[in-house]
């Protein structure tokens, strides 16, 4: 899940309140005050929930893998 915010201080706050408990998938933000150049998001401004301190390209986030099963995903797109 990735959440794009417009500053800084919005970055810092969504991660205090994502890194609170576990997420059911991995999660990243980025701030648009951050975004420069010619890379822009696809750049090393994306900070997983999990290693804050470790900015990643839009390409990596792939490696944070994803906890959900497929069995439960299953189950869960099926509720009435």
């Amino acid at each position: 899940m990735l959440f794009f915010v417009p500053d800084e201080a919005r970055k810092r706050n969504l991660l205090q309140h994502l890194g609170r408990g576990p997420l059911a998938t991995p999660a990243a933000t980025a701030a648009a005050a951050r975004i420069s150049g010619q890379g822009g998001v696809a750049d090393a401004v994306w900070r997983p929930v999990t290693a804050p301190d470790v900015p990643l390209r839009l390409i990596d986030l792939g490696s944070l893998g994803d906890p959900a099963d497929d069995a439960t995903l299953y189950r869960l797109d099926r509720r009435p």
